[in-house]
């Protein structure tokens, strides 16, 4: 996937404000924000190491905390 091909489907979807959430398969999120976004020579990095890890059992209340009205922006 690309960076257009998310970005045409966060629109498509309406959810371009929308925080991204990376599952690793291992019951565990993780919430990336800019700091941990390179660019690549070919490619977009995403870089987890640095981001706390969200237990399965978590992503209820750790979606509260990020989630927000865009009304309040």
């Amino acid at each position: 996937m690309t960076v257009r091909e998310l970005y045409q489907w966060a629109a498509r979807e309406k959810v371009l404000d929308a925080q991204i959430r990376i599952c690793d398969g291992m019951a565990v999120s993780y919430y990336p924000e800019l700091r941990d976004i390179r660019r690549g020579r070919y490619e977009t990095v995403v870089d987890v190491s640095t981001c706390e890890p969200v237990e399965f059992d978590e992503l209820d209340a750790w979606a509260a905390v990020v989630s927000y009205d865009p009304a309040e922006r």
